[in-house]
């Protein structure tokens, strides 16, 4: 007999946090655009709910589809791109220094 659970509270961090954890990383984009340092501060921790649902994703291969697979692994590719962005951008800037 499957008994559903009659109290979510527990899931109270998690209900507040992600959201904002997956707002500060769409802010991140902005400042890493510009080569800022501030673009790997708010993109830390979107990586880490990522990594989070990465090793959960892994741990439970087998409740896994392929499209619970793809939302699991959406925040990490979100704080990727915007590390990948701002990674681009810094290397440009350093460029441009060097050579004026």
């Amino acid at each position: 007999m499957i008994v559903l659970a009659s109290d979510f509270s527990g899931l109270a961090p998690f209900i507040v946090l992600v959201p904002f954890a997956g707002i500060l990383g769409a802010v991140s984009f902005f400042p890493a655009w510009r080569g800022h340092w501030a673009a790997p501060v708010l993109v830390t921790p979107l990586l880490i709910v990522g990594v989070l649902a990465a090793v959960g994703m892994v741990s439970n291969a087998s409740l896994v589809t392929l499209a619970t697979g793809l939302l699991l692994m959406s925040p990490l590719v979100v704080a990727l791109t915007s590390i990948g962005l701002w990674a681009t951008r810094m290397r440009v800037r350093s460029r441009a220094r060097s050579a004026a």
